[in-house]
């Protein structure tokens, strides 16, 4: 995708690793030296990284080779290992019943722009799963977009880099087109792009994850598990 070919050289200034991310998943597997994961949109493997320390065996994915090479070279442990694929052929080298945990942050799950796209995904991610494994995800709350008609997301900025995030919603698609303006302080140059995405209500999601069979659903407004409400701004789900 050309949007994170672009970005992959800055992506450690964009998202740098986030402790919450680790937490919860840590605190979602008790047993995590026991255990193994998949680590799906795993962009340069920070966080992959960071959970390998905890878990018997992590495996990650991303669709982007530049991200994966940048991973691959970054985080080298015997425990991990990379693979550039689409997340929707997870059940292709993976058997069934493999993982106790899935992970799929950083608002990956819209990048799948039809329901019927997700609704196989999650039907994967139940056939990798071991009997009570648990599905981690995260996306942007898009009932709060919505309702609100919020068409950008706050400015990431700091020393290295400054990022717009605009949100432009396509009536006719009933897509979001999002926006972004990269500035690379330190070499003057700008880099735009815009891809769709889908905005995925929690009454939807709920729906299709039940339909792929998750029996019990938890969602939270936060990584630190606070209660979801229509104001939150990021949908956190655990599900079984």
């Amino acid at each position: 995708m050309k949007f994170y070919q672009s970005i992959a050289p800055h992506y450690h200034h964009i998202f740098p690793f986030n402790p919450a991310h680790l937490k919860l998943v840590l605190d979602e597997n008790p047993n995590s030296e026991k255990s193994a994961l998949l680590d799906i949109g795993c962009g340069i493997g920070s966080l992959s990284a960071e959970i390998a320390n905890h878990f018997e065996v992590v495996k990650a994915i991303d669709l982007d080779e530049q991200m994966i090479q940048r991973a691959k070279s970054e985080n080298q442990k015997d425990n991990l290992e990379f693979f550039e694929m689409d997340m929707m052929e997870i059940n292709r080298p993976f058997k069934a019943k493999t993982f106790q945990t899935v992970i799929c942050f950083g608002n990956t799950l819209v990048h799948l722009t039809k329901e019927n796209q997700l609704l196989d995904f999650f039907k994967q991610v139940k056939e990798v799963l071991k009997e009570k494994g648990k599905f981690l995800f995260q996306i942007i709350n898009y009932d709060r977009i919505l309702d609100e008609k919020i068409d950008f997301l706050p400015t990431i900025e700091n020393d290295n880099i400054r990022f717009i995030r605009n949100y432009n919603f396509d009536s006719s698609s009933r897509l979001i087109h999002f926006e972004t303006n990269l500035l690379v302080k330190n070499k003057g140059i700008e880099i735009e792009n815009s891809m769709p995405l889908l905005p995925l209500r929690k009454n939807a999601l709920d729906k299709l994850l039940k339909e792929a069979g998750f029996n019990s659903i938890q969602y939270y407004g936060n990584f630190k598990k606070d209660k979801w409400s229509e104001k939150s701004v990021p949908l956190i789900g655990v599900a079984q």
